[in-house]
């Protein structure tokens, strides 16, 4: 994963994904998200499917204390916005915009 990114090439996402289950930072390990028991998740009134056990450090979006502070978690999705070309360096990026609402 050694490659140059340049600003002018597509990123090869398939290239990016290949072997990724492999893949160990070299600093800290990272988990990846489970499932929650049964496939399904109940928070309030409501019951969500295709989504991933709640966070513990999780904090709702202001909206949702309408709705009993409910903080459902999506199954993980995948962006493309890459900044420097170290994956793990990429990839916290990533993670801080999602968290920030990017």
């Amino acid at each position: 994963m050694a490659r140059v990114l340049r600003p002018d090439e597509k990123l090869d996402v398939v290239a990016i994904l290949r072997d990724l289950e492999h893949y160990r930072p070299r600093r800290r390990g990272w988990t990846w998200r489970q499932p929650p028991p049964g496939g399904r998740l109940e928070q309030g009134p409501f019951v969500y499917r295709e989504v991933t056990r709640p966070l513990e450090q999780s904090v709702p979006l202001p909206a949702s204390k309408y709705f009993g502070g409910i903080d459902p978690q999506p199954d993980p999705v995948i962006t493309t916005e890459i900044a420097s070309g170290r994956f793990e360096d990429d990839l916290r990026r990533m993670r801080m915009a999602a968290w920030h609402g990017a």
